[in-house]
């Protein structure tokens, strides 16, 4: 019985293990959007009680898909969602310029006009906005590193770093974002942990317990029995 027990024990953990790989697996896998997609439905990020939130918007597939994804996110809620209480700290006016990824896809950068310059001098509005435009790229390219410039008021000029721009620390929006995004990675690194430790368990149970029955119900030696008798 104990024996049957063990075993299913060691199944459930390695299916525990199992499902917790292939979350992490998911999770780290890029979602590279299908250029044979002419529409696809995407999600772009606003705030609603003071959490980042995704709202479904229908956005163009393809390639194009992370420049209509901007499109839709600069212009903010709709009516409906307003009225829900979802804001957007993305200044009106804000477009896209243009849009870069490399090669490798280790990362994809935006250029915006200079009316995001508007949240200079707020800092904590400004990481807000920058949050906002990270995790909705994030979405509908798959790419975790995002830069953001703003372009600059002379033709021909130089575009800023949005960031030192807007006196926000990278990491500071980076950690906006992440903190409203849920904690899917901590719920995986726990369901692994009690995998390995229910593992580990079963191991001792199945190596240590039988042996100690073992021990315990063993008669006792012929010397000690006749020495007991003395």
């Amino acid at each position: 019985m104990i024996r049957k027990i063990v075993i299913f024990g060691f199944l459930c953990g390695f299916l525990i293990l199992l499902l917790g790989g292939s979350a992490l697996a998911q999770s780290e896998t890029p979602q590279v959007p299908s250029d044979e997609q002419e529409t696809a439905s995407g999600q772009v990020y606003f705030y609603l009680n003071g959490e980042l939130t995704g709202v479904s918007r229908d956005v163009a597939g393809g390639g194009q898909m992370s420049e209509f994804a901007m499109i839709e996110l600069t212009k903010g809620p709709t009516e409906e969602e307003k009225a829900a209480g979802y804001v957007t700290f993305i200044p009106e006016g804000v477009s896209l310029q243009y849009s870069t990824v490399k090669t490798d896809r280790s990362e994809y950068s935006v250029c915006l006009s200079d009316e995001l310059l508007a949240l200079n001098g707020d800092s904590e509005t400004a990481a807000k906005a920058l949050a906002q435009i990270e995790k909705t790229l994030q979405e509908v390219t798959g790419v975790d590193n995002i830069g953001i410039t703003v372009a600059g008021k002379e033709l021909g000029s130089t575009p800023q770093d949005a960031y030192e721009a807007l006196g926000v620390a990278h990491k500071a929006s980076s950690q906006t974002a992440s903190d409203s995004s849920g904690g899917s990675g901590w719920l995986i690194a726990v369901i692994i942990i009690l995998g390995v430790l229910m593992a580990g368990l079963l191991i001792f149970l199945f190596l240590f317990l039988p042996k100690r029955r073992k021990a315990e119900a063993a008669p006792a030696s012929p010397s000690k029995a006749s020495k007991a008798k003395k």
